[in-house]
């Protein structure tokens, strides 16, 4: 039970942080959701091996929570994505957005 506790917390205080950001910020770490994942769980696993089982699990369960979360944002909110060919970034309306003109180009 504590070890669910500890994730809760954990996935709060991350969750909090990322408020932080801005809605255009957060588009695009949701638009490359993958590499967030695979960078959040190697950084995990990497700083957490040398702890107990019961630290490496409170810091996977934050960070599946952490992913879960990614992955509804991008589902609901949309995502934005580089597009090399055109050097800019796209946006892809979610399904509580909608774009009323066409993808908006913004470059950066």
């Amino acid at each position: 039970m504590s070890v669910l506790a500890a994730g809760l917390i954990t996935y709060l205080s991350i969750f909090l942080l990322t408020r932080h950001l801005s809605s255009l910020q957060l588009r695009r770490i949701a638009g490359y959701a993958g590499w967030c994942d695979l960078l959040l769980h190697g950084t995990i696993l990497y700083i957490f091996m040398g702890t107990s089982t019961l630290g490496l699990l409170q810091a996977e369960l934050s960070g599946l929570m952490i992913s879960v979360t990614l992955r509804a944002y991008r589902h609901l909110n949309g995502y934005e994505r580089f597009v090399l060919a055109r050097m800019c970034w796209v946006r892809y309306a979610g399904t509580r957005t909608k774009l009323v003109a066409p993808a908006k180009e913004t470059v950066s």
